[in-house]
């Protein structure tokens, strides 16, 4: 009983903070930079009751790119990491073979919402019954990253730095 009570109060729990993000120009990348967590209720096949996480994590990587991590649970997963370009309240990111265009739009209230319209993403980087458009991370969610130095240690953050830097050489 104790533990379902724990699963509904994780589930349905508001995040502690709810400040939204300034979103001026010059600094948006920093003003958006952390990692948010969605956290929602769902079921096993078996009936039992799970929680899933949505995850995203930002770093600015330059005054007009980001680096970014996301991972969505649903019915299957879908994953992608890489740079993202501003484009006004916008970043773009375009994956290695540019079929997969994910725009990371930052709202007035700092949310950020994913739009994949061709679905090109889906195809590439997501489960069975899954995908990005539409999905939204609320500014409430965003935390700091407090495993920074580890994260710019890791192998995705390593492999989107250097397909960011290929491209620009072949530029």
């Amino acid at each position: 009983m104790i533990i379902k009570w724990l699963l509904a109060l994780l589930c349905f729990a508001l995040p502690l903070s709810a400040t939204p993000a300034m979103l001026a120009d010059d600094n948006l990348a920093s003003n958006i930079a952390g990692v948010y967590k969605h956290l929602r209720c769902g079921k096993w096949p078996n009936g039992k009751d799970r929680q899933f996480e949505d995850i995203l994590e930002i770093v600015p990587y330059s005054d007009d790119a980001i680096y970014f991590r996301t991972r969505l649970e649903s019915a299957g997963i879908c994953a992608v990491f890489g740079i993202a370009h501003k484009m006004g309240t916008e970043f773009l990111y375009k994956g290695a073979e540019d079929s997969c265009q994910l725009t990371l739009k930052v709202q007035k209230d700092g949310s950020i919402v994913f739009e994949d319209n061709d679905m090109q993403c889906a195809k590439v980087s997501c489960g069975v019954g899954n995908h990005f458009d539409k999905k939204v991370f609320m500014s409430q969610e965003k935390r700091p990253i407090s495993y920074l130095d580890r994260l710019k240690k890791s192998w995705q953050y390593q492999s989107a730095v250097k397909h960011e830097e290929d491209a620009a050489q072949k530029n």
